[in-house]
């Protein structure tokens, strides 16, 4: 990752720093979108890194779409679960989490 360039991830932000489940009113939320505008105030190119579901991130996701007017790369994965399955167990912290 290059300089100037910030990584947020989801699941540091609700598990390592908030510890909460990911529902449609977790505090996470609004953590992730101050720390994405954080890093667009700051001029930095900002990565936004996680399993978002429709229901839960929506209206998230479509605040940072707009706050970046538009400029903005989504990328989705589409893998099979079993593939799911065979990375979770590559991570050294697969017994924090399940299946």
């Amino acid at each position: 990752m290059g300089e100037n360039t910030m990584l947020v991830q989801q699941d540091v932000l609700r598990l390592g720093i908030l510890n909460v489940k990911d529902r449609a009113d977790n505090p996470a939320i609004e953590l992730i979108a101050n720390t994405v505008l954080y890093g667009k105030k700051i001029g930095y190119d900002v990565i936004l890194e996680g399993i978002f579901k429709k229901a839960t991130y929506d209206k998230l996701i479509n605040q940072l779409v707009k706050a970046f007017d538009g400029n903005v790369f989504a990328y989705y994965l589409d893998i099979s679960f079993d593939e799911t399955v065979r990375r979770h167990n590559t991570k050294p912290e697969n017994n924090e989490f399940g299946i």
